[in-house]
């Protein structure tokens, strides 16, 4: 992970977190990004923004 935003920013490629499973606290923290202190360009989030009564997802 520590050597993926690099070599984006390098290719001129926007980087993708896809924090659906892991986002909302998952990991212990807001987004499991924050494990590797790398920030996506995008964010795909999704399932905990509805409390579980529908599906819903987003790009931040």
């Amino acid at each position: 992970m520590e050597g993926m935003k690099g070599v984006c920013e390098e290719k001129e490629i926007l980087m993708m977190a896809d924090e659906v499973m892991r986002g909302f606290g998952g990991s212990g923290k807001m987004f499991g990004m924050e494990d590797w202190g790398r920030v996506g360009d995008m964010m795909v989030v999704g399932k905990g923004m509805r409390g579980g009564y529908c599906g819903m997802g987003g790009v931040v």
